[in-house]
């Protein structure tokens, strides 16, 4: 109950309690007259009429929405698309509403693009309807069935640049993995481990040493990839840099499948893993994983300690996307580990004032001189 109709049932009570004590039915009648004001309905019917909705495909996609409603009852209405936080409306309006004198119809026409990923319900329809004395109120919702799954956005890139001079690790495009079918480039000769196969016993140096020594020849196939999104949960955390940090892995990961590579990935929020594989089934469940991200309670380290026994087994090139406010943890443990990790920093908010883009470089330089890059265009991402 709001404040008006508690004060208005406060003033019915105290003028009925004056009349009764002093037995005066003037002052009783004038005590029943406002709650007549109380029989005038609040609630009114909605009716859908014609819809035109053209729904996205990936995020930042256009959004186009117009559709009309008819209102039946009497008094104030207020129809609102609520898609506030999952569409930028940059053309007209996602509300509507006025009298309605017992009919009256609305229209809603909006132009957007899409800012959130997933499953998303472009068609839920709320209404708040009062009476003509602004006294009662009563909502109500219309769904028009317009469920979308909104992608993260992959762009195409066309070249992981690597610089001329010579790099501290090199990309993966030359690189052999480590797990794979034994080729006939000979590698070292090293100790048996449990596993070896016999015809690789190297006999002689066996005999030599007094222990079992067994060739090792170098395996076929490029390195694997591993990409790390950090999507841990912090104070700074913002969902401009969520899908940018998304669109960079995607992008990354449709770069690397292409060419051959084992591609895997790791959400450091929710500590999730896809564990490296091959070809256009691994590329779309990495997608798949990363429509559906969020930020989570799990910190980066937590999430690379666990997963750092895989990644040494494989010994991938790792990327690591994260903010210009990464405290560097990760990254450390990770090259403790001995793999080859490039740190990529992906802009996220547009910051308006001085002091906040002053504030920002100073970071980003700050990343810098830690062996990161700031990555504007994932597009010719440089070793």
């Amino acid at each position: 109950m709001r404040k008006i109709e508690r004060d208005l049932l406060g003033y019915i009570v105290a003028i009925t309690l004056v009349a009764v004590l002093l037995v005066m039915e003037r002052i009783l009648i004038a005590a029943a007259l406002p709650l007549v004001l109380f029989f005038f309905p609040s609630k009114m019917s909605l009716r859908v009429g014609s819809v035109h909705f053209e729904g996205p495909t990936y995020v930042g996609d256009p959004v186009t929405f117009v559709a009309e409603f008819t209102a039946f009852g009497l008094g104030y209405l207020r129809v609102s698309c609520q898609v506030d936080d999952v569409v930028e409306v940059l053309e007209g309006g996602s509300k509507a509403g006025g009298f309605v004198p017992g009919y009256r119809r609305f229209r809603i026409s909006y132009r957007g693009r899409a800012r959130r990923r997933g499953k998303v319900d472009f068609g839920r329809i709320g209404f708040v309807s009062e009476d003509i004395f602004l006294l009662k109120s009563s909502e109500g919702f219309v769904s028009l069935n317009l469920v979308r799954e909104v992608k993260v956005r992959v762009r195409k890139v066309r070249k992981v640049r690597a610089r001329k001079v010579k790099a501290r690790e090199s990309l993966p495009d030359v690189d052999v993995s480590k797990i794979g079918v034994p080729g006939t480039d000979f590698r070292e000769i090293r100790a048996y481990r449990p596993g070896d196969p016999i015809k690789f016993i190297n006999w002689k140096a066996t005999a030599r040493k007094g222990e079992t020594l067994v060739n090792e020849f170098e395996v076929e196939g490029k390195r694997a990839v591993w990409i790390v999104v950090n999507t841990s949960e912090h104070e700074f955390a913002e969902d401009e840099y969520l899908e940018s940090a998304l669109s960079s892995a995607a992008s990354l990961s449709l770069y690397f499948s292409r060419r051959g590579h084992k591609v895997a990935l790791t959400l450091t929020g929710s500590g999730k893993s896809l564990y490296p594989d091959i070809g256009k089934r691994q590329f779309h469940r990495i997608v798949r994983e990363l429509t559906n991200a969020e930020f989570g309670g799990r910190s980066a380290v937590d999430a690379i300690l666990e997963s750092k026994r895989l990644m040494m087994y494989h010994m991938p090139f790792v990327f690591y996307i994260t903010s210009i406010h990464d405290d560097g943890l990760a990254v450390r443990e990770l090259r403790r580990a001995g793999l080859n990790v490039k740190v990529l920093v992906v802009e996220g908010r547009e910051y308006g004032s001085r002091l906040a883009r002053t504030m920002k470089r100073v970071l980003e330089r700050g990343m810098v001189r830690k062996g990161a890059e700031v990555v504007r265009d994932v597009v010719a991402v440089r070793a």
